[in-house]
């Protein structure tokens, strides 16, 4: 049975739901990527009132809702100098699968495509390297990343052209 969603811009409302999103996605990374403390280092330290801040000051964010109102999943994006960037992309653990990234994501890439961008770039962890791959990104750099809680994970730096 398919998925019902609809995407539609962020508003500071949808800041509390975000975070569950957020926290429950990367809770639930299976441990073959990153164990139990990079993964709650990682989810550490989240606030729902950094998203509307993020959203005031350079982040353009849109979200996955199902029919009844309940938020699946989010994309944040930036137009930078150089290219664009989706800074976050999750869904909850239940639609991982079922097409909203991949929504969210191509939502994305075509506001991007409307703004001139020619290339988009992204910092995945090692659990969404395949999805991005499968979208056509490539890695273009391996390296680590400080998370918020103090402990650093392996992630890809990845690019597409537009």
């Amino acid at each position: 049975m398919a998925l019902e969603f609809s995407i539609r811009p962020f508003i500071p409302s949808d800041s509390p739901a975000m975070m569950d999103v957020h926290q429950r996605a990367i809770l639930n990374v299976p441990t073959r990527f990153y164990g139990r403390p990079e993964r709650e280092s990682w989810a550490q330290g989240m606030t729902a009132t950094a998203y509307a801040k993020s959203a005031a000051n350079r982040d353009t964010f849109i979200v996955a809702e199902t029919p009844d109102d309940t938020l699946v999943g989010f994309c944040g994006y930036r137009v930078t100098e150089a290219a664009g960037v989706v800074c976050d992309l999750f869904t909850t653990p239940e639609q991982q699968r079922r097409g909203v990234g991949q929504a969210l994501l191509a939502t994305a890439e075509q506001s991007l495509c409307e703004q001139r961008v020619r290339r988009v770039t992204v910092k995945s962890s090692l659990a969404s390297v395949s999805f991005y791959e499968a979208q056509g990104y490539f890695v273009t750099l391996r390296t680590r990343h400080m998370t918020r809680g103090g402990l650093e994970i392996e992630i890809r730096h990845m690019e597409k052209p537009l």
